[in-house]
């Protein structure tokens, strides 16, 4: 397996968010933002992914996963697997919610 850590700081907005003043600051944060900005950062980080699975060789290389000021390896292969996972999960959290709304299923 290739192994790379990435020494790369944290992108804004999180490099210099307010966690001493809000520990929870990533969840509350969308609430001053418009739709057009919350979905401009999203598309931002999806190119950015794309780019940078675009230069990995392969789904094998391992990369640092910091957590609780710890890190362990893990595959890019199951970032991607956990990233996906993810966006399912919060896309039938929205459907859930707009089958509440407006009744309609499927």
């Amino acid at each position: 397996m290739n192994q790379v850590i990435a020494q790369e700081r944290p992108r804004q907005p999180w490099r210099d968010a307010p966690w001493h003043e809000d520990r929870d600051w990533d969840w509350h944060r969308a609430h001053g933002l418009t739709a057009e900005q919350l979905i401009a950062e999203f598309e931002d980080a999806v190119a950015m992914s794309r780019q940078i699975l675009g230069n990995e060789p392969s789904l094998d290389t391992t990369v640092a996963l910091r957590h609780g000021g710890q890190s362990e390896m893990v595959s890019v292969r199951w970032v991607v697997v956990h990233l996906l996972a993810e966006y399912a999960r919060h896309c039938g959290h929205a459907d859930l919610m707009r089958e509440a709304i407006d009744g309609a299923t499927g």
